[in-house]
């Protein structure tokens, strides 16, 4: 429900009107009968994300390109893995 508030309303009940336009409710604000303001929630907008911000920070080394031991000690190979799961598609 849309209700209009004079400015002098708005300006003495500013954190109830803030609240109800938190709700979802629209709440305008008028001077005399002319609307003026519109009042209503601002959607959170997510932070943007930035390419590289780990640059530098994190380090890869040939150790985690390695075969995972089973736990037997054993490794798994390309034919092993293939063995397992069949051909590709």
């Amino acid at each position: 429900m849309k209700k209009v508030h004079s400015i002098h309303a708005a300006k003495t009940q500013l954190s109830r009107l803030v609240e109800r336009a938190c709700a979802g409710e629209e709440v305008v604000i008028a001077r005399g009968k002319t609307p003026v303001a519109k009042l209503v929630r601002a959607d959170r907008q997510a932070p943007a994300r930035r390419f590289g911000s780990m640059r530098g920070r994190a380090r890869v080394t040939k150790a985690f390109f390695a075969p995972l031991p089973l736990a037997g000690g054993t490794h798994l190979g390309a034919s092993e893995i293939v063995e397992l799961l069949g051909p590709r598609p």
